[in-house]
């Protein structure tokens, strides 16, 4: 359809000299990276521009109208509309290649695809090892299948390898294909330690319910400020605490295992000498305090 076959009424009430500038402003607003095809962007930039002119004529257009002047915008301005898509496309895809990239550079992985075996040779994993024994503790589900833990800690470890600002600069499929790809890489790598991890933790969530022990975490600063927080098991305070500090919790746990006197007596139990487990400035410790963990075998009545 060309111009002459709009009608008189409808040619006096659209601008149509101003039709390729407000094309190039619409594709500001519906960037061609939200859309799969061609097809779906040009159909969605004419609809919005018939919409646009239509109520800038206080919603004058008859259904015909809209439909002339939509099939007008297909038939003259979409091939101009398809090569922008194109064109940002191809430079979306462009940034979507870097920013691979830069993440695979981090993660020591060729940006290519590479099978598993090849990936975990050429793989640098001491990032990651720090954000799975950062997370592992926290994701514990207790009572649950080990598998809803796994997915809970694999899935927080993804987010934090995938720059923020990546989630504007390509689509979600993408974005998704790219979450997919590292979680199968680290599904590879950790599922069989992530078990064992969780089966354990359960077990010994398990033996502790039958202890009658508190655990008391404590931050602590040498002006008196500070809290202390109290827990009936080990493990919740891990789940609770574990990503605060970056320390060997298991050798914590050995060494309050192998903690079996009380000297403090008090009215509410007896309690265990404090087992400083970071000290301000230690790695893995910004929070400018102390961090000790107390034992206390609760009164007998």
């Amino acid at each position: 359809m060309d111009l002459q076959e709009i009608k008189n009424s409808l040619r006096r009430r659209v601008p149509f000299d101003e039709i390729p500038s407000k094309i190039d402003e619409v594709v500001e607003f519906y960037q061609p990276k939200y859309f799969d095809t061609d097809g779906d962007f040009i159909s969605e930039v004419c609809d919005f521009l018939v919409n646009e002119f239509n109520f800038n004529q206080y919603d004058s257009f008859s259904p015909k109208e809209k439909d002339e002047l939509y099939f007008y915008l297909v038939d003259t301005y979409g091939e101009y509309i398809a090569n922008i898509y194109h064109r940002e496309k191809q430079t979306e895809d462009n940034k979507m290649l870097e920013q691979i990239s830069r993440i695979n550079d981090m993660m020591g992985v060729i940006a290519e695809d590479i099978p598993s075996a090849k990936l975990r040779r050429r793989v640098k994993t001491n990032d990651i090892d720090r954000l799975v024994r950062k997370y592992k503790s926290i994701y514990f589900r207790k009572d649950e299948p080990v598998e809803k833990s796994i997915d809970g800690v694999i899935n927080r470890v993804v987010d934090e390898m995938i720059p923020y600002s990546l989630h504007d600069e390509v689509s979600d499929q993408e974005l998704n294909n790219l979450s997919d790809y590292l979680k199968d890489y680290l599904y590879g790598i950790y599922k069989d330690e992530l078990t064992k991890y969780y089966e354990n933790r359960q077990a010994e969530r398990d033996k502790e319910e039958d202890e009658g022990i508190l655990y008391l975490f404590q931050k602590h600063h040498k002006d008196g400020s500070g809290f202390t927080d109290s827990f009936y098991g080990f493990d919740d305070l891990l789940t609770k605490y574990g990503s605060w500090l970056e320390v060997d919790w298991d050798e914590i746990k050995r060494k309050l295992d192998d903690i079996n006197d009380y000297p403090e007596k008090k009215w509410n139990g007896s309690f265990s000498r404090p087992l400083r487990i970071s000290t301000a400035g230690d790695p893995g410790n910004d929070w400018g305090y102390n961090f000790s963990i107390t034992k206390q075998k609760q009164r007998e009545y």
